[in-house]
């Protein structure tokens, strides 16, 4: 490709060392500062003001406002009583299962427990082909 630098590290590229990092990284949920970390000179289009304090006040808050929304999603009412505020968290429930809790939680958890089955079917699937990849990397190039 013309106009293209190969970008190789060490014994392997770039991709392959992305692949190495990446599920480390997916695990904590902050990917971004993991690789900002071990990939200081890629360039990026967009960078979080503060530096890595900033990088990890921003993970903080958005895996905390992405926990407290799932939490609420399987158990409406979660919130209630929080900061002063009054109220019965089975209250929150939908009329339709007015004071019937643990069948309401059971209609989000195992929707949510099959589709997590689904994934680790597909990854479990995957591992052959992950394997290859890593064997035979392809070369990353940066315009």
């Amino acid at each position: 490709m013309a106009g293209c630098t190969r970008i190789a590290s060490g014994g392997g590229s770039r991709a392959a060392e992305l692949k190495r990092t990446k599920p480390r990284a997916n695990a904590r949920g902050f990917v971004f500062i993991v690789l900002r970390r071990k990939l200081p000179d890629v360039p990026r289009p967009y960078r979080v003001p503060g530096g890595i304090a900033g990088a990890w006040i921003v993970a903080g808050v958005t895996t905390f406002l992405v926990a407290f929304t799932v939490i609420d999603l399987i158990w409406p009412g979660f919130g209630v009583g929080w900061f002063g505020t009054s109220g019965s968290a089975a209250d929150s429930l939908p009329s339709s299962f007015a004071g019937q809790r643990k069948a309401y939680t059971l209609t989000q958890v195992i929707p949510l427990l099959f589709f997590l089955v689904i994934g680790v079917v597909f990854y479990l699937l995957g591992r052959p082909t992950r394997r290859l990849q890593a064997l035979d990397p392809v070369p990353t190039y940066r315009v």
